[in-house]
């Protein structure tokens, strides 16, 4: 019993290397996400010119853009998804939070048993919503863009 208690009172030191990694990419990410949707405004305005001139040009235009949001979007939320999957399916396989050899960016309490099985569902529901979500949204933009746009 008390060896229970030694590892749930155990905490998993911040990886100080990987906290800055992550805080790197994480940077990266907004200012590539920045300037996406700089060249999309940019893109916009070129279709919304070229509507001027031809009609049906801006429209195959504008499909193609919001095919490209779409796949975007939808791979995006499915990589994020597939992310929360692993972790909810490493926490039940091991029935502890943070799961063994993964690295954290902050100090982190060990978390075993009925805790650790809730955040496991937690995270399995976050991998639905996000798979589920980037699924819908990214066949709901693209069947908008061809329904609207025709």
């Amino acid at each position: 019993m008390s060896e229970d208690r030694a590892v749930e009172d155990r905490i998993v030191q911040a990886d100080r290397r990987f906290r800055r990694r992550v805080f790197w990419w994480v940077g990266v990410a907004l200012l590539l996400g920045l300037l996406g949707l700089l060249l999309v405004r940019r893109h916009v305005d070129g279709i919304l010119e070229l509507a001027d001139r031809d009609l049906d040009q801006a429209i195959a235009q504008a499909r193609r853009l919001a095919a490209v949001c779409a796949w975007i979007t939808g791979l995006g939320l499915t990589g994020i998804g597939l992310w929360f999957g692993r972790l909810g399916w490493q926490i039940y396989l091991w029935d502890q939070y943070p799961p063994p050899r993964w690295r954290v960016i902050k100090d982190t309490r060990v978390r075993r048993g009925d805790q650790a099985r809730r955040l496991a569902r937690l995270a399995l529901a976050c991998c639905a919503i996000s798979i589920l979500g980037g699924a819908a949204s990214g066949w709901l933009l693209y069947r908008l863009a061809a329904g609207v746009l025709k």
